[in-house]
């Protein structure tokens, strides 16, 4: 528990200091492929729902929350819970951001795991709505401490109050 405390704890600050920045809210679908060790093996189709804040001008944080589910018809979520911390850099001119993600995998258990990386994303919003769409790697461990490099892709949308 101490670690989802220090992010609560993290998140908290982050809000009292944005009380005046851009406050987003996004939900996003993801799909992973895993290139090494086992080239092609395909991930469960994840959904996102993310609080953000503006923090200076082109820095951006957010806070994930990721559900993994079978795909198909079956909507029945299958368990693994992450909480993303984010860190975005947008360029205000420039349609492309670059995001950092430290990705927690079942916070709430003994056997949590961390995993880190980094996305490269297309963004477009007209007042206030905006669509995204990026790729990036999450490397993660697996049960055996066997490094698995994944391959996530993202889609979703955004609203900016």
């Amino acid at each position: 528990m101490p670690l989802l405390r220090n992010i609560l704890f993290a998140l908290c600050l982050t809000l009292s200091s944005t009380a005046a920045a851009d406050t987003t809210i996004q939900a996003s679908l993801g799909y992973g492929l895993e290139i090494a060790p086992n080239i092609g093996d395909s991930q469960e189709p994840n959904i996102m729902v993310a609080l953000g804040w503006g923090l200076a001008g082109l820095i951006r944080g957010e806070l994930g929350l990721v559900a993994a589910y079978p795909g198909g018809n079956d909507i029945t979520p299958t368990g693994e819970l992450q909480i993303r911390p984010m860190l975005i850099i947008a360029p205000p001119i420039l349609p492309l951001y670059l995001r950092g993600t430290l990705a927690v995998k079942s916070p709430f258990s003994e056997d949590r795991q961390l995993a880190y990386g980094a996305s490269l994303g297309l963004s477009f919003s007209l007042a206030g709505v905006g669509i995204f769409a990026e790729a990036g790697g999450l490397p993660v461990a697996d049960e055996s401490d066997t490094m698995r490099w994944l391959l996530e892709a993202r889609a979703g949308a955004s609203l900016a109050f």
